[in-house]
């Protein structure tokens, strides 16, 4: 190869580059994603005048999606503009909603879940204890000497997959909450929707 068919190339490859870094900038919800492409571009072009070779340029910068994420979490935690701006209210407030389902979701995470949990596995093992006594007692059977109960045997079995439906909706729920809460979560990052 030639070095104007390599230029050519690596300008083609370049376009295609930034076509994916804006498309992944809009993605991301980034209103100014065609002009950090054409930052990126003289940033690219600086470096090749400097001497630098397109495939260590675009290995330093990194795949064009990872690009975008990076200058979406710097415009979301950075302020570059004017105090009093539009954009910099934005990203106050939105970094002000992450901090808040951070913190106080991460509170009423802590609470549901530990809740949760609990009554799925005191449940859980209910069932297990009543089942594992009531059969024996129903069938006859002597329970170890340790073991004592007092109440009917077909009662304990009769409540034994109450006790494991019980387990089973608190399992459900802390699955459903936790879904829930790693969406919400997502949705707030920079880009996700």
């Amino acid at each position: 190869m030639t070095a104007q068919t390599d230029v050519t190339a690596d300008a083609a490859d370049i376009t295609a580059y930034l076509l994916a870094f804006e498309r992944a900038g809009k993605k991301r919800r980034l209103a100014e994603a065609r002009e950090l492409a054409e930052d990126v571009r003289q940033h690219i072009e600086e470096a090749q005048m400097a001497g630098r070779v397109w495939a260590d340029i675009r290995a330093k910068l990194g795949p064009p999606d990872a690009l975008a994420r990076a200058y979406a979490a710097e415009l979301l935690f950075g302020d570059e503009t004017a105090e009093g701006s539009g954009k910099a209210r934005a990203r106050r407030i939105n970094f002000w909603a992450m901090f808040g389902l951070a913190t106080g979701g991460g509170l009423l995470t802590l609470i549901v879940t530990s809740t949760l949990v609990t009554i799925s596995f005191a449940f859980g093992m209910s069932a297990v204890v009543l089942f594992a006594v009531g059969l024996p007692l129903a069938l006859g059977m002597p329970l170890p000497p340790d073991v004592h109960y007092e109440g009917a045997p077909w009662v304990a079995v009769a409540l034994s997959p109450l006790f494991a439906l019980g387990a089973w909706a608190a399992l459900k729920g802390l699955i459903a909450y936790m879904r829930w809460f790693g969406r919400s979560l997502r949705q707030s990052l920079p880009g996700r929707a």
